[in-house]
């Protein structure tokens, strides 16, 4: 009791407060720092945020550039596309033109192979270069003469006309059988064929040179 009494009468101590620990922060100075650590991370997500809309705007001009080059190269597409139909076209038509002339040319040609075969096939025989044919009616139709039908066309040779070297043979070989067909005909007909020599082809033609009944003297 006379302890607790003692210790009442004294004055309080004082506290060092240079060596003791700090006080806790003030609820004021911990939302401040709240608030700037907040405003810090905003800053940085706006600069991120506004890098990265540069960079969308960058590309959404790349994009307008490239699609801007795609129509210019689509038209020029067109363009090309129209002449080379144009072209086509064009081609066409000079391809039937050509057609027509190569067909009007073909036509003329064979028309004129068929005349000169027809030509050739009255001017020579078997023996086209050395031999004239001469058309000669049966002795007995004139009594001890014989008449030759004979023209400018049965006494031209066949070395006059020129012919193509890679077709000569066939077109001689041609002629020959035509003027064989011709020989054959004429023999039919009863009209003989006469060479250069005076002697006369044919089944009514008597062979026998000098003992022909017409030919002797009444």
């Amino acid at each position: 009791m006379a302890s607790s009494a003692l210790s009442s009468a004294l004055p309080p101590a004082e506290v060092d407060t240079s060596t003791s620990l700090p006080r806790s922060v003030s609820p004021a100075a911990s939302q401040t720092s709240v608030f700037q650590s907040l405003a810090t991370q905003l800053e940085l997500y706006m600069k991120r945020t506004d890098s990265a809309l540069v960079n969308s705007q960058t590309a959404l001009v790349n994009s307008q550039t490239a699609l801007e080059q795609s129509q210019i190269v689509l038209q020029q597409s067109d363009v090309a596309l129209q002449q080379i139909t144009t072209s086509i076209a064009a081609l066409e038509e000079k391809v039937d033109a050509i057609l027509k002339t190569t067909t009007a040319y073909q036509a003329d040609i064979n028309a004129k192979w068929e005349n000169l075969t027809e030509r050739l096939a009255l001017q020579v025989g078997e023996n086209p270069p050395s031999k004239k044919v001469r058309l000669a009616t049966s002795s007995r139709t004139s009594g001890n003469s014989s008449s030759y039908f004979s023209g400018s066309l049965l006494s031209t040779s066949i070395n006059t006309i020129n012919l193509p070297d890679d077709n000569e043979q066939i077109q001689r070989n041609q002629v020959a059988m035509a003027a064989r067909q011709n020989e054959e005909f004429y023999r039919a007909a009863g009209i003989g064929v006469a060479t250069d020599d005076g002697q006369e082809e044919g089944d009514n033609v008597e062979k026998d040179a000098g003992n022909n009944e017409h030919d002797k003297p009444k």
